[in-house]
């Protein structure tokens, strides 16, 4: 991953630049890797606290009980109901 990526600019407008120093001192370090799996991870937290806001109640993927469930596929989303 790159500064120039779609991700990482993605990520840095809605967590700031500040949010993204860590990032950008591992991809400087050339741990572009590990950086994308924190740009990853910030993204999922920011969603996470939004939704939080909003009241929305999506359960993490590792609470979700397959048994009794339905799973959804919509275009390229998974969901269980």
């Amino acid at each position: 991953m790159k500064q120039g990526d779609r991700l990482y600019q993605e990520t840095m407008l809605r967590v700031g630049r500040g949010g993204m120093r860590g990032i950008d001192s591992l991809l400087e370090s050339g741990h572009t890797g590990i950086a994308e799996k924190h740009t990853v991870l910030k993204m999922i937290t920011y969603v996470r606290e939004l939704e939080q806001e909003l009241g929305i109640n999506i359960p993490k993927a590792t609470e979700v009980q397959t048994e009794g469930t339905i799973k959804v596929r919509d275009g390229n989303m998974e969901y269980w109901v």
